[in-house]
């Protein structure tokens, strides 16, 4: 059980520290756009723009409206990405005090997977859509790039299961403990 206290521990100052280091690396991107922000000598590149849009002269070239228009679009993903990261604190917090099958990490499990859900199918693609439309305002006909990472959808897709399995295995535990 001290395996799990301590590697909890361990992810949620992760997750802590990535809360509060995500919009400060926004902020440096978008000062610094369009050119792409590296951490620890390129292990973490955060580049915002999409490769299709490298192709307009004017990207190469972003005017100070532009740029701040372009960080507040990205603050939408950013608040999907600080939400998750906030329930992953409250989940680890709880491994860490021991509380590993209760109702409260379902429910953390469930709010994880749906946000991720929501993000990927509805705000992702209103992100990307206004992004597209943000870097190329002074060009006719806008373009649009719009993606769905099939592979995190998965994954949160996986969690919903997994949520609804405890809550299952949850319920059927606290039936037990009644039963003499």
């Amino acid at each position: 059980m001290n395996k799990i206290k301590f590697v909890s521990r361990i992810f949620r100052i992760l997750f802590q520290v990535t809360f509060f280091v995500l919009p400060a690396c926004l902020v440096l991107y978008w000062l610094n756009a369009p050119e792409p922000l590296s951490i620890l000598g390129n292990a973490i590149n955060l580049d915002l723009i999409p490769h299709g849009a490298r192709d307009f002269p004017l990207i190469l070239n972003l005017s100070d409206q532009t740029k701040l228009l372009g960080f507040l679009v990205s603050l939408i993903p950013a608040t999907l990405i600080l939400l998750v990261c906030y329930f992953l604190i409250k989940l680890f917090r709880l491994y860490e005090k021991n509380e590993i099958f209760t109702l409260n990490n379902i429910l953390y499990l469930r709010k994880i997977a749906t946000t991720v859900v929501v993000g990927e199918l509805i705000v992702l693609p209103i992100y990307q859509a206004l992004l597209s439309v943000v870097l190329t305002w002074h060009y006719h006909p806008h373009f649009v790039i719009i993606t769905i990472n099939f592979g995190i959808l998965l994954l949160s897709l996986l969690l919903v299961l997994i949520s609804w399995i405890m809550a299952e295995g949850y319920q059927l535990q606290e039936e037990q403990k009644y039963i003499v």
